[in-house]
């Protein structure tokens, strides 16, 4: 299952892509992502919430 996510997460942009991966697959925290990637705790929500929901929207239509 992680392989087809993974797959899927080609299509997201590449901010989404990194901050997906690396809370998902590395189990950063939303605090760890603000840091790694120099980013505002909402932007970091927002990168989440539309990466999700766009895997989701894929999943969904494959």
């Amino acid at each position: 299952m992680l392989e087809v996510v993974l797959s899927k997460a080609e299509q997201l942009s590449p901010m989404e892509k990194k901050v997906l991966i690396d809370a998902k697959v590395h189990g950063l925290n939303n605090k760890k992502l603000e840091t790694r990637h120099d980013l505002k705790p909402q932007r970091v929500r927002n990168l989440l919430s539309t990466a999700l929901a766009k895997i989701r929207r894929l999943l969904k239509g494959s």
